[in-house]
């Protein structure tokens, strides 16, 4: 697991594919984390869409791969 300091923002879609490859989480499974279907998940990652950043830091939190510094 690489823990991500929380920078607040839509994420790229590249750190969205890694950061799931990292926590060791299928595309289907990792839609599951944040309640949205396949697809959804799928066009965050291929960039079609922008995740909005309170989902990404659900997933974040959700995964424990989230360092929050305060």
């Amino acid at each position: 697991m690489s823990a991500h300091t929380y920078t607040p923002g839509s994420p790229a879609a590249d750190a969205v594919r890694v950061t799931r490859e990292g926590v060791g989480l299928t595309q289907a499974e990792a839609a599951a984390v944040v309640y949205v279907n396949l697809r959804t998940w799928q066009k965050w990652e291929g960039g079609e869409r922008t995740m909005l950043p309170a989902v990404w830091e659900l997933f974040l939190l959700k995964t424990g791969d989230l360092t929050l510094t305060l």
